[in-house]
């Protein structure tokens, strides 16, 4: 997979220069003119670039998409439910796991973490779960059949396919 963030930066000082944009010039996308999202990233897969972002305009919720040949093939919220109650901002963590795509979401009120599966083929949400303990997630890796996710001081074992957990590294989440 080929990552990269967008934004160019201008760098000024004894030297001055500009970073260019690597969503523009490599992936020759624009990313504030995706209609009704803002990329924060790509990622190119198989199937095209997944794009990581926010709904604009409005409050920028957290927000997944795939382009296939210059136009979007698909678009949906990361927030299960009402997309308002979730921290402004891109999906975190995200990880691909095969056909599907991991991403998180926290929650504006309690600060609470959530996780969901989307198929990389058509968006679809595939699971949603709580971060165990209701952590938020440093790290999320897949592995194999197995998603990774490093919170609070201990790794979280889940099944990709359902997002049961299936193990804890470390202490155990509060119940």
């Amino acid at each position: 997979v080929v990552a990269v963030r967008c934004g160019s930066v201008r760098v000024i000082g004894s030297q001055n220069f500009t970073v260019l944009d690597a969503c523009r010039k490599r992936a020759q996308v624009d990313p504030d003119r995706l209609g009704g999202l803002v990329a924060h990233a790509l990622w190119q897969t198989p199937q095209g670039w997944l794009i990581l972002g926010v709904r604009d305009p409005g409050t920028h919720t957290p927000l997944l998409a795939r382009m296939q040949d210059r136009a979007i093939a698909w678009k949906i919220d990361v927030p299960d439910g009402n997309p308002l109650l979730a921290d402004e901002g891109g999906p975190s963590p995200v990880a691909l796991a095969g056909d599907l795509v991991i991403a998180g979401y926290t929650l504006q009120k309690d600060n609470r973490q959530f996780i969901g599966a989307f198929a990389l083929s058509d968006g679809a949400r595939r699971w949603h779960v709580e971060v165990p303990g209701g952590k938020r997630v440093d790290r999320a890796a897949a592995a194999g059949k197995q998603l990774l996710l490093y919170a609070a001081g201990s790794i979280f074992v889940l099944d990709v396919t359902t997002g049961a957990l299936l193990r804890t590294i470390g202490p155990a989440p509060a119940p």
